[in-house]
């Protein structure tokens, strides 16, 4: 039995919202996209202001970063530590008290925000 694989979806279909690796093709702008980021931001900071989701991640965020001598690749694995550096940026972008997103990137990524992450909340806008 074969293991089930993610399909990327061709040019018709939405785009993934997962940082895309240096290299990868990003298929053509759809419709959509501005009212998918809108609704990205929109949803990022119900999250935050959820009163059991939005302490949970301040505090999953403040034990990363507490890691001490060991990457990101080596606490979460790939491909969630990209997924963390497109979280700490989407949440270090809306957030009205930033502080622990953005010293997670700091720690972990050199103060680099997501470059794809910031392309998607600010593209047309």
């Amino acid at each position: 039995m074969q293991p089930v694989r993610p399909r990327r979806r061709g040019p018709g279909g939405r785009q993934s919202l997962l940082p895309r690796r240096a290299g990868e093709k990003r298929y053509a702008y759809h419709p959509d996209h501005d009212l998918l980021a809108r609704r990205i931001g929109d949803e990022a900071l119900a999250y935050l202001d959820h009163p059991l989701l939005g302490p949970r991640l301040l505090t999953c965020t403040a034990l990363v970063v507490a890691v001490q001598g060991r990457s990101l690749n080596a606490i979460l694995g790939s491909p969630d530590d990209l997924k963390f550096h497109s979280s700490m940026t989407l949440f270090a972008e809306i957030a009205t008290n930033p502080p622990a997103f953005v010293e997670a990137l700091a720690k972990s990524f050199h103060d680099r925000r997501d470059h794809m992450t910031l392309v998607m909340l600010r593209e047309d806008g």
